[in-house]
């Protein structure tokens, strides 16, 4: 719902709540889904209470494909999948960029983990052909802990963390053994 409320979509946090509150009247065929729901009525109310406080008016935003191609980092396939993809324009030139979003109530992100992803949905992008990606047309929304947070301007130190980071998960690979 967070995605298509981003896009517009969903045309107001009235239409959203009402949605809302369909799904959370919906049926859940077992406890688990009657889990899933609850939680992401949860995620959903918090994201209701942020969306008038997010800065993306001059946006135009769409949604990001479900199964985008990987980006590999060190012989590691990453799955960056932008949640929505932006696009604004400042004096007449064009500028890209897209939104992550993260709904996970056991792991929200500092802001130093929102700059790694965005830094990655940066370098994501621009391999991706989006030359005219900015680094202000790029977040990380994470609803549990209520940042909207910029990329950084500078990334190379994140990339280069994080190809360390992929390299050592693709030594020790092969010696993980399934439970």
């Amino acid at each position: 719902m967070a995605r298509r409320f981003l896009s517009g979509k969903i045309a107001n946090t009235q239409s959203l709540q009402v949605e809302i509150a369909e799904y959370e009247a919906s049926l859940a065929s077992n406890d688990f889904e009657e889990r899933m729901k609850k939680s992401n009525v949860e995620a959903m109310n918090l994201f209701v209470s942020l969306a008038p406080t997010l800065d993306i008016h001059d946006m135009k935003i769409t949604i990001g494909e479900h199964a985008p191609p990987k980006l590999t980092l060190a012989d590691v396939a990453v799955s960056v999948r932008p949640d929505v993809l932006v696009t604004i324009s400042k004096k007449g030139a064009k500028q890209s960029g897209a939104i992550k979003l993260n709904i996970s109530k056991g792991s929200p992100h500092t802001k130093d983990s929102a700059e790694y992803a965005g830094a990655l949905l940066r370098h994501y992008l621009a391999t991706q052909g989006h030359d005219d990606c900015d680094y202000r047309c790029c977040f990380t929304l994470d609803v549990f802990s209520k940042k909207f947070v910029e990329a950084p301007k500078a990334i190379t130190n994140r990339l280069k963390d994080a190809e360390a980071a992929c390299a050592e998960i693709a030594r020790q690979w092969d010696s993980i053994k399934a439970p």
